[in-house]
């Protein structure tokens, strides 16, 4: 029980290591290297390494937890390289749930409410997000980062309207009482979002979000 860590450096060791653990739970920190003193190049990365580690409890059990070097700030700024042509990176620090379109880029990665979102969620329907209540007017749910941007929305604002006590529920397994995450409320049961530990999804929206990933 519990997850382990792997340390790597560059494209290939992190897609070796990602490969070894094929069937598990992985998820990976991307940051810029580090000097001889240990300090990356990248500030962004310094003040998010400490947040990203103290929510790794977080993780489903047996998960994997890959600490990726992607190079040094010329490479990382080319943008040919691996990371940013096969991974889709952006931006330093990323931390992807690996095999998902889910993930905290930058500044997301200082916000351990949203980090906490990352180690619990799990795909849900274009469709339940289409419908959210806080979805900017006139835009479009299109694709898995549109869906996973509007989770992260309403993830966030529950736990804010709750505060630290909702935070803790969530945490402990319980659910957010904001009524975007009650059982039974909101729209139908197909389209409505579990939380009790982790985020929780009817069966067969799950199927047909894995069906239909655009």
């Amino acid at each position: 029980m519990g997850w382990e860590e792997k340390q790597v450096r560059g494209y290939g060791e992190f897609v070796q290591t990602a490969q070894r653990y094929h069937g598990r739970p992985i998820f990976a920190l991307f940051c810029g290297d580090k000097d001889a003193e240990g300090r990356s190049w990248c500030p962004d990365c310094v003040t998010a390494e400490p947040v990203v580690r103290k929510e790794l409890h977080n993780m489903p059990d047996e998960s994997v937890f890959i600490y990726c070097l992607v190079g040094d700030r010329a490479y990382w700024k080319d943008p040919n390289n691996e990371f940013r042509k096969n991974l889709k990176l952006t931006g330093v620090p990323t931390l992807l749930k690996y095999g998902t379109p889910q993930k905290l880029v930058e500044e997301e990665c200082f916000k351990a409410e949203l980090l906490l979102f990352l180690h619990t969620s799990i795909l849900v329907s274009k469709k339940r997000c289409q419908e959210s209540p806080l979805r900017t007017p006139g835009t479009m749910i299109t694709s898995n980062k549109d869906v996973n941007s509007c989770l992260k929305q309403e993830f966030l604002t529950s736990i804010e309207t709750g505060g630290e006590n909702q935070r803790q529920n969530v945490k402990n397994g319980g659910m957010p009482t904001d009524p975007l995450f009650s059982e039974g409320k909101g729209k139908s049961k197909e389209h409505d979002l579990f939380v009790q530990g982790k985020f929780k999804q009817v069966k067969r929206e799950q199927q047909m979000a894995h069906q239909n990933p655009n």
